[in-house]
Order: C-alpha cells, then structure tokens, then sequence
C-alpha cells in the first residue's frame, strides 16, 4: 500500500512541477548516465544512491526531467528544470515559485483526503549553489512520507531537485543531497 502511494505522490509532485508559477544566466540542460548527474550551468555533480533505477518522466512543454531515479520501496529523486518563460510566459522568483508550489500540494494531497504540513528551510548549500527548500511532511493515512524541493533559478529556468523518502530512506536521501558536489 505505501509503495502505491508513493507512486502517486511521485507522479503528482511531477503534475505539480508541470503546473507550478513559475535573468542574466542561461541553462543549459545537464547529463545523466543512470549513475551520475551533471549539470555546468547549474554547476552541480550529482551521484544515485545506490539502490535506485533509473525510469523515465512525461514529457511536457518547457519542462525537462534531467533525472529521475527511484528505489523498490518507493522512495525517488527527481532532478527537473522548467522554463518559465515556456510553462507560464514569465520568469517568477524562487520563493514565488516554492509558495505556488506549496499551494499546489496542499490542494492536490487534500482531494486525496491527505494533510501536509510544511517546513520552510530557508537556504540550502547544494554543491556550494543556494537553493531555497521546502520539507512536505504527508500525513493523513501516511505516515513517514516526506518530499523535500529545493529550488534554484537559473536565467528563466527553475532548476529544482525533489525528494521523496519513507522514514526508512530518509536518511539516505539527505546523504545524497549532502553529497552532491560542485561540478567543474
């Protein structure tokens, strides 16, 4: 049961990012060999714990679903970028974007009779880069369900990188984006 829902919630956090509100610097979209994520725009290197397999995200209009891996028990790292400029016709701030996002969960969660409550945490060093992170504790008939999004702007480009951890792959989940590296 708790695989289950953990795969709606990852495809729902990817229905959110693709409806989500959405500069000087330019993207450019990143690699991924199944293993390790690189992107020199955004300046990160990024090793999957191990355990996790690659599979693919739909394809949407001006969002690109650079990563996106997930373990048998559910847990999943999602590494998308989407273009404001393509998804709502206009570059937003990454708070704007983080509180929309939020909005978002709220009521997508709720219409599945699920709360959330939400931890704002600030700044976050990734790789040396600033991102601004939200935690999603799910609650209401889940319990130990957790999605992190960090969020980094990028020119036009949202640049986010999203957890999604039971209790028991939580710490691994935090380990990987501790261990997340600046790419040269």
């Amino acid at each position: 049961m708790k695989k289950k829902i953990m795969a709606m919630l990852l495809a729902m956090s990817m229905m959110i990012l693709a409806t989500a509100c959405g500069g000087g610097a330019s993207f450019e979209a990143g690699s991924f060999d199944g293993t390790t994520y690189t992107n020199t725009s955004v300046g990160i290197k990024a090793t999957m714990p191990d355990g996790f397999s690659e599979i693919s995200g739909a394809a949407v209009t001006g969002i690109t679903y650079e990563a996106v891996v997930q373990s048998e028990d559910g847990s999943a790292i999602q590494i998308i970028a989407e273009d404001m400029k393509q998804t709502i016709g206009r570059a937003v701030s990454a708070k704007v974007y983080l509180d929309s996002m939020k909005e978002q969960v709220d009521t997508q969660y709720g219409a599945m009779g699920l709360t959330t409550d939400t931890t704002d945490l600030g700044t976050v060093k990734i790789g040396g880069k600033d991102f601004d992170g939200i935690s999603i504790a799910v609650t209401g008939g889940v319990q130990g369900l957790t999605q992190k999004y960090y969020i980094s702007k990028v020119g036009d480009v949202m640049f986010c990188i999203i957890t999604t951890a039971t209790d028991d792959s939580a710490a691994t989940l935090d380990q990987f984006i501790n261990s997340i590296e600046e790419a040269k």
